[in-house]
């Protein structure tokens, strides 16, 4: 697990990993929160900062920028 995680990271841009590290974080601090209702904070630690961490660079994929098509190009020789 430890393998791949590190090959996914190398395919990361910047920003997906600042995104996966603040993830990360959140993920684990709300499953501490949540795995002390049951004594298992260290565990719902874990889990929610692989879940927080997973679906932060999953949602910060790069968008496509396309650039609006124009209808009405213009002759060079006309201006």
């Amino acid at each position: 697990m430890l393998l791949l995680a590190l090959c996914l990271a190398g395919c990361a841009t910047a920003q997906q990993q600042q995104a996966a590290t603040i993830g990360g974080i959140q993920g684990a601090a709300v499953g501490a929160a949540a795995g002390s209702i049951n004594h298992n904070s260290v565990e719902g630690a874990i889990v929610g900062g692989i879940i927080g961490a997973t679906s932060a660079a999953i949602l910060n994929q790069p968008q496509a920028t396309t650039q609006p098509f124009n209808m009405q190009q213009q002759d060079p020789s006309e201006e």
